[in-house]
């Protein structure tokens, strides 16, 4: 399968596509290349993400956007 081909060959630069996680991750209004960093970072090989472990990672690291609009000023 073209799936399994493209992860061995390219298995630390791909990032495969999910409907159900992109849902999750426009939910919390990342840029494109954080949410591609996290699913490279939080997913097993075959590609499940612990989501838990995400949330976390972001409330400790990733500041709220009203936290740095606030900040701005």
């Amino acid at each position: 399968m073209l799936e399994d081909k493209v992860r061995d060959v390219f298995s630390d630069m791909v990032v495969l596509k999910n409907p159900e996680r992109t849902e999750f991750f426009s939910n919390l209004s990342l840029p494109s290349y954080m949410r591609d960093w996290l699913v490279m970072k939080f997913s097993d090989d075959d590609g499940i993400i612990d989501y838990d472990s995400v949330l976390r990672y972001i409330r400790q690291y990733i500041p709220r956007r009203s936290y740095r609009l606030r900040n701005q000023a």
